[in-house]
Formats: C-alpha cells, sequence, structure tokens
C-alpha cells in the first residue's frame, strides 16, 4: 500500500535552496522596482518566467506551511488560513501592468513541462502561481465579456500542482501529462466552467475540487496509471455533469466529512478497480446516474453514500449505494451482484432503475440520449479533438437538459 504522503522529490542542482530562503524579495518588497529596470522589448513569456522567480521568492514560510497537505483533506488548511485571501489581491495587483493571453499562459507552461527538479516547496509554490496565472485572465476575460479558453497538450512531460487552487475556469483542456497534483482544489468556491482532461497520470489528479463551488461539465478519460483520482469531489458543491471514462485504479468521489454533491447527470463509463482499497461514490441528489462497463474486485465499494438500505441483506461486500434524492440510474455490464442491488434500489432511495433487456431501458437511453453521448466518448478517447468534442457533447446535452434538470428537482 502507497501511503498518502507524497514523497519530497528533492533536486539533483548543486546548491538548490528551498524557496522559503531564496534571498531574492523579503515578502512582496521589490517587484515594483524590478519590473521598473526591466529592458524594453521584453517578451511576456519573459514576464510571466521573471514574475514567476519573484513569486517563488517572496513566498514565506507560512505560505509554505499553509500549502502542506493534510491526512484527510488537502483544503483543511486553506479554509483555516487566511493568508491565500490576502496573497491573490497583491498578485493581481503586481500584474496591473502585464497583460497575457491563453497563448501565453500555455507558452509558459510548455517552458517548463521538462523542468520539475527542484524541492517540493519550489514545485508547490510554482503550481500555485499557475494556478493564480489562470484565475487571473479568467477574471480579466469575464471583465471583457470573453471566454478564457485554456487548452495544454503536456506531451507526455511534468508540471506537479499545475493550476493548484485556481478558483475561476471557463474552459480547461489538459492532456498528456505525468504529473502529481495536477488541478488539486481548483474551482474552491468558485466556478468550473468546462474541464476536460485526456490521458492523465500521476498522483491525485483532481484532487478535492469544487468544494463549496459549481461546475457545469466535466469530463475526464484515459487515466490509466493514476494513482487516487478524483478524491473527494464537489463537497458541499455542485456539478451540473460529470463523466469518467476509462478510468483505472481507486476513485474516491465520496467528501470526508459528509457534505455529499449533487448532480444534474453523472456516468461512470469503462471503470476497472486494480488496486486493494475500497471506492465510494458519494452523492447527495442526482438526477440521472449511468454506469456502464464496471469492472471490480470483489470487496470493493464503489457506491457509498448516506443511509444504508433499510433491508440488510443489500449490503453488499463492495457495494452500498443510498443518496438523498437518486431519480434513475441506468446500469448496463455491471457485476450481478451490483447490478441486483441496483434493482433492489427501487423505492428505497432512486426512484426508478432501468437495466437491459427490460424495453424501459432501451427507451430511456435514447430519451437522454446516451447512446449519442457513448459514441462521443469513444472517439474522445481516440484523441478526437477535444474542444470538438466539448462543442459536440453541448449540442447533445442542450437537446435532453431540460429532461435531465427535471429529474434533479423531482
Amino acid at each position: 500500500m502507497t501511503d498518502d504522503k507524497p514523497q519530497d522529490r528533492t533536486t539533483s542542482k548543486p546548491n538548490q535552496p528551498l524557496a522559503a530562503s531564496l534571498p531574492i524579495f523579503d515578502g512582496l518588497n521589490g517587484i515594483d522596482e524590478a519590473r521598473d529596470v526591466q529592458a524594453r522589448g521584453q517578451t511576456t513569456l519573459e514576464k510571466l518566467l521573471e514574475m514567476e522567480t519573484q513569486f517563488i521568492g517572496s513566498c514565506t514560510e507560512d505560505i509554505f506551511v499553509a500549502l502542506q497537505y493534510s491526512p484527510l483533506d488537502e483544503t483543511s488548511i486553506f479554509r483555516r488560513s487566511p493568508i491565500f485571501r490576502r496573497l491573490f489581491p497583491e498578485f493581481e495587483r503586481r500584474f496591473a501592468d502585464i497583460d497575457f493571453s491563453e497563448a501565453d499562459l500555455t507558452g509558459y507552461i510548455d517552458s517548463k513541462l521538462f523542468d520539475s527538479d527542484y524541492q517540493l516547496d519550489v514545485l508547490k509554490a510554482r503550481g500555485l502561481y499557475t494556478g493564480f496565472l489562470l484565475d487571473l485572465l479568467t477574471r480579466r476575460y469575464e471583465k471583457q465579456g470573453k471566454k478564457a479558453v485554456v487548452h495544454i497538450d503536456g506531451k507526455g512531460g511534468r508540471f506537479d500542482h499545475l493550476f493548484h487552487l485556481a478558483q475561476n475556469i471557463h474552459e480547461l483542456y489538459l492532456e498528456n501529462f505525468n504529473s502529481d497534483y495536477i488541478c488539486s482544489c481548483i474551482g474552491y468556491n468558485g466556478n468550473i466552467g468546462k474541464l476536460m482532461m485526456r490521458n492523465i497520470s500521476g498522483r491525485d489528479p483532481c484532487k478535492t475540487i469544487g468544494a463549496k463551488g459549481k461546475a457545469d461539465t466535466i469530463i475526464c478519460a484515459g487515466f490509466r496509471e493514476a494513482v487516487f483520482p478524483f478524491r473527494n469531489l464537489f463537497e458541499d458543491g455542485h456539478c451540473s455533469t460529470m463523466i469518467l471514462s476509462n478510468i483505472k485504479g481507486r476513485i474516491l468521489i465520496a467528501p470526508e466529512d459528509d457534505m455529499p454533491p449533487s448532480y444534474n447527470l453523472l456516468i461512470l463509463d469503462n471503470y476497472s478497480n486494480q488496486d486493494f482499497l475500497k471506492n465510494k461514490l458519494g452523492i447527495g441528489t442526482a438526477g440521472l446516474i449511468f454506469l456502464n462497463n464496471i469492472n471490480l474486485n470483489s470487496s470493493k465499494k464503489i457506491i457509498q453514500a448516506g443511509i444504508q438500505p433499510e433491508d440488510s441483506s443489500l449490503s453488499l461486500p463492495y457495494c452500498t449505494l443510498d443518496g438523498d434524492e437518486i431519480n434513475t440510474i441506468l446500469f448496463n455490464k455491471v457485476p450481478k451482484d451490483l447490478a441486483d442491488y441496483l434493482n433492489s434500489m427501487m423505492g428505497v432511495s432512486a426512484q426508478e432503475v432501468y437495466s437491459p433487456p427490460e424495453p424501459e431501458y432501451k427507451q430511456r437511453m435514447e430519451k437522454y440520449k446516451l447512446n449519442e453521448i457513448q459514441a462521443l466518448l469513444k472517439r474522445f478517447r481516440k484523441g478526437e479533438d477535444m474542444i470538438k468534442c466539448m462543442k459536440e457533447f453541448d449540442r447533445i446535452y442542450s437537446s435532453v437538459e431540460q429532461q435531465i434538470c427535471e429529474l434533479s428537482r423531482r
């Protein structure tokens, strides 16, 4: 069993100091003076790189303490500490005269993809810097009535803690990354418009995202070697559409402190468990849940939330499902005992449960366009353009959104 505590990766570069001891600036003093002497003709990339160095150097010890991980919940220290609430407005002020675009942000990330040989505190601070950059870009575009659309192909490279704590995101597309804690704590008390990720490996991708926040559409596929993906999603938050496809490994979506999320549409497609840890999917309320091609080891839990069924014989070794309010469940190609359990949910928690070969199952698949969504997911997994796939999903979902939202309100 791998311990949940992330491993400290030390540098091979000589004389690499801890970020808190970098003698660049004391706090944030001196950044204005440094900018005043920038040479004319400095590129935007050079500015972003210079500001990164200054940002890491300005990180005081209390910032690094606040960036430490809690054993149970990565956001717990963040909630108790006012430091980040103070830090972003100052960050925004220092960037007042620096304009940058999605292409500039992508270029900066590209320049760092194979430059990760630093101590852990430096990697965390750099990840926080990227999160602030993305959030700042989103806020600026919002004021201009535009959407910030960021697409980055990691090309198999590494950028640990990428976009850590980005509070607001319009559209973010990430693929081909081998990174730890990518997109951790994004959307905290904020908004995520569209998030699409493909071919991600590493530790704890998408950890503790959307806490007390809202999201429109999240579609992730091809997490083949990820460790603990999607831990603690949308604690006390809401995600309109969540689709997880071709995920291998532990999936732990239930929040740790019993504040489960709500969904309109939740799809778990082609999921296989390959470790010895339990899996659970916490649900507060849901309009429509679709489970397809689930392959589990017999001692695992895939779905667990809230109240146990009244009939104790329905509690399986790996499956207990009982959200507060679940309207409709459809499932296909799942283990027999899980199928029996889902069928038993009628009248317990879910109002309607459908499985093949019942005619009603086919009718519901067609009614909610799930066959079309499955075909789209297949193309997405095979490498079709991410933004094109998201637009196609929006087209399909728009035709059934009202019906699914009505299920959530029942």
